[in-house]
């Protein structure tokens, strides 16, 4: 059985959730989960809210072996640059990467211009962006490219 640990809800500085991290790794944990929603600007005022991703690259490269991952809202991400970013972290550190994706809902995303939607929508969206993505990681099909289909 393999186990992971989950640091959320913006509660560690940077400083310390570094040390969490590169401890658990040192415990034997399997994979990390930190982070990264910018809706909770608005609710955690005196903690640092860091970037997921940045998080994520960032304790990639402090440590050897753990895998880790950062919630990505789809809402708050363009699903080319979504799937270059996880390529490119899968390139630097195979096997490392934990994909995580939502459909969110907070309502702190209005501040930031992302509108209240139906969870249906969200779905949907979520669906999209995530069969993009893996179209995109497939690369282009250029046979059907060459023969002109």
């Amino acid at each position: 059985m393999k186990l992971g640990v989950a640091f959320g809800w913006h509660t560690f500085a940077w400083e310390d959730l570094s040390a969490l991290v590169e401890r658990a790794e040192q415990l034997g944990y399997a994979a990390a989960y930190v982070d990264g929603d910018v809706s909770m600007l608005g609710v955690r005022r005196e903690a640092d809210v860091l970037d997921g991703w940045t998080v994520t690259t960032a304790l990639i490269a402090r440590t050897r072996r753990i895998a880790i991952g950062s919630l990505r809202l789809v809402e708050h991400w363009n699903a080319a640059r979504l799937a270059q970013a996880a390529a490119t972290l899968e390139r630097i550190a195979p096997g490392r990467l934990r994909f995580f994706a939502s459909i969110g809902d907070r309502r702190e995303d209005g501040a930031f211009g992302y509108p209240r939607t139906r969870a249906a929508e969200r779905i949907a969206r979520l669906d999209e962006t995530l069969t993009a993505a893996r179209a995109l990681w497939r690369g282009p099909d250029l046979d059907g490219v060459r023969s002109g289909v």
